[in-house]
């Protein structure tokens, strides 16, 4: 009885499971690769605030696995974003009952989702809409996808112009240490700094200890290739005076990352891209990149590090930072150390110095140099940065880091168009260009324009330059224009597209289309159904969903033994083209030559001819076009004796 009654109790509990699971809201939403997990709160409050983690972080140090790069386990709160419109502050996502970003005021949250890998975010501030968008990042220094960009694009849907800033705040944690220092160019930074404009660098690095480093994280901030650019201003200072004032903030440089009433350092970030103005019906987007930093190690008493990108395409407007790492692990102080950095052919320095005096080093201490380069013609393949290191009281180290120089990367692209149109004025057509990505990378601000003659136009609900944001390796993206026949053009004009993107080359794709303007029919049309002897009646030359045309001419034959012309009267197309001296009379015949047309017209009446029925009998009058009989007209005229009344 026991097991019967358990047993139903089990049954009940699978049956029900799945409606109850479909029921209840995930308070998070992830997505994940074998590098790294990017957490986004899905709850009621906190809505929108992200974390990242490891997974199996870097492949070759198991002591980064399941790591956090961000705080916020196991849903993230303490790191947020700030919208600043018109001097006023607004918290991206949904409200919060914690300290960070406590004040408000939130914005409407208008939907948040997972569509194609990405975790996205839509929040509402009035008429201004923001969209956070996290997804995967192949990173140019490892060359894995172990960095997430955070992107937050601004739509001003408004009538009016908005001054915009917006603010990324992250509360930056390794692993169990939350107070490791930033590394930024030749910095180590242990207390609160505030870097803008010029001194900011293209990355930052943070890692606890050179010789055995846990986890070594890095922010990239400006990557021009993929449209990622520099902020303002970056703020290091500690996380309490960040969680409470979510834009502006009294700033000491030197202040401890120690909040106060405590005793452990609690370090954080803050990214500005300080307010300009946002014109109503367009949009402002800020990028910025944060994950796994790439570093090579060479043990040692004076242990090294050399951190620079991995990969470099031909065509880069990027700089190219090389940073080096000296770290006394010795049991006593560095003297008259010196580090130099062995620099390629075809790269040239543009910031800093290839060799320094770096002075001395105490152990456990350590300092950096940092030179920028950029790429002066060097050949595609591997090359090799190397840096020495010599001490008077330490032995000497050395370490190398590769460098692949790629060729250009290919666009692969297909026109669709017409070859041959005869259309209606204001008809339009399709043109479109399919546009895929065959590289391992993603290209961004990939840009196509369309240049046209005077035989075609854009219309306003359309424009002529077009640009895809990012192409994922393999992706195929198709642009679209519509187009129109602007006049009575004809034979072949030309259709040039461009396409080029940061990295790769302009192609220009030229497509001739033959535009034919098919002859017109014209029809013959009687005024009377029944024509007596001595009746006054007209024939109307007429054409029908006339299309845009030139060289029209036809010639009207009748008998004038049997009709006696009266008069011709010109339609109005005709009238208000000013072309009434192409209609020419000449005995039996009307003759209509050269009439063009730029406009499609329902139906338009050419002329009507005028007639007096003479003589009883069946006739016809003839519509000639070149010569040959295109359409004729029956008349019976009946005699007044035979019936029918005028």
């Amino acid at each position: 009885m026991n097991k019967l009654y358990l047993l139903l109790i089990f049954g009940c509990a699978i049956l029900l499971t799945p409606i109850c699971a479909e029921e209840v809201k995930s308070p998070l939403l992830s997505i994940d690769n074998e590098f790294i997990r990017i957490i986004i709160n899905n709850e009621a409050y906190d809505t929108g605030r992200f974390s990242i983690e490891t997974t199996q972080g870097d492949p070759q140090r198991l002591s980064d696995d399941n790591q956090p790069l961000i705080y916020g386990r196991p849903k993230p709160w303490t790191s947020f974003t700030t919208i600043f419109i018109d001097g006023e502050s607004y918290i991206f996502g949904g409200p919060t009952k914690k300290r960070a970003g406590k004040r408000g005021p939130f914005g409407k949250l208008i939907s948040q989702h997972m569509m194609d890998g990405n975790l996205i975010t839509i929040c509402q501030f009035d008429s201004i809409f923001v969209t956070q968008t996290l997804s995967f990042f192949r990173n140019p220094q490892t060359r894995v996808k172990d960095m997430a960009l955070i992107s937050y694009t601004v739509d001003n849907k408004g009538n009016q112009e908005k001054k915009i800033g917006v603010r990324i705040m992250m509360d930056t944690q390794l692993g169990s240490n939350d107070g490791a220092p930033f590394r930024i160019g030749s910095m180590a930074v242990e207390s609160e700094t505030k870097f803008q404009d010029s001194t900011i660098q293209d990355f930052w690095q943070t890692f606890d200890n050179l010789a055995s480093p846990n986890v070594i994280a890095q922010g990239t901030l400006s990557l021009k290739d993929a449209h990622i650019l520099a902020p303002n201003r970056m703020y290091l200072v500690n996380w309490g005076t960040l969680a409470d004032h979510p834009w502006d903030f009294t700033f000491k440089e030197g202040n401890s990352f120690v909040r106060t009433g405590e005793t452990e350092k609690d370090t954080s970030l803050a990214l500005y891209w300080d307010p300009i103005s946002v014109a109503s019906k367009t949009k402002r987007t800020v990028k910025t990149l944060y994950g796994l930093g790439g570093l090579t190690l060479s043990p040692g008493e004076l242990s090294l590090g050399l951190s620079s990108p991995s990969e470099i395409v031909e065509t880069s407007k990027n700089d190219i930072l090389v940073v080096g790492y000296v770290y006394n692990a010795g049991g006593f102080t560095s003297k008259n150390t010196y580090a130099t950095l062995t620099i390629p052919d075809g790269f040239e320095v543009i910031q800093g110095q290839a060799k320094q005096n770096i002075g001395d080093i105490p152990p456990g201490s350590s300092k950096q140099i940092a030179v920028k380069l950029a790429l002066k013609g060097a050949k595609k393949g591997i090359h090799h940065f190397k840096l020495d290191v010599i001490s008077t009281t330490l032995d000497a180290n050395n370490i190398s880091r590769n460098i692949d120089v790629l060729g250009p990367p290919d666009l692969l692209y297909a026109l669709t168009a017409p070859s041959e149109i005869s259309p209606s004025y204001n008809e339009y057509f399709d043109v479109s260009l399919t546009v895929k990505n065959p590289e391992p990378f993603d290209l961004y601000g990939i840009q196509s324009k369309i240049q046209l003659d005077n035989a075609f136009s854009i219309p306003d609900f359309d424009i002529g330059e077009k640009e895809i944001d990012v192409l994922k390796p393999g992706q195929e993206i198709r642009l679209n224009w519509k187009l129109q026949l602007n006049k009575a053009a004809r034979n072949r004009h030309p259709i040039i597209l461009s396409l080029e993107s940061a990295l790769t080359q302009k192609a220009t794709i030229t497509h001739m289309l033959n535009i034919t303007l098919k002859p017109q029919q014209v029809s013959l049309l009687t005024s009377l159904e029944t024509i007596q002897e001595g009746d006054y009646f007209y024939v109307e030359l007429n054409l029908k969903n006339a299309k845009p045309f030139d060289h029209l001419s036809r010639t009207l034959v009748f008998d004038d033994e049997i009709l006696d012309l009266i008069r011709i009267s010109p339609g109005y197309f005709v009238l208000d083209s000013h072309q009434t001296e192409k209609i020419i009379i000449e005995k039996n015949k009307i003759m209509i030559s050269n009439l063009y047309n730029t406009e499609s017209a329902f139906n338009f009446s050419i002329c009507k001819v005028h007639f007096k029925a003479k003589r009883v009998g069946e006739y016809q009058i003839l519509l000639k076009n070149q010569g040959k009989i295109e359409t004729m007209s029956p008349i019976v005229i009946e005699s007044k004796s035979t019936g029918g009344s005028k």
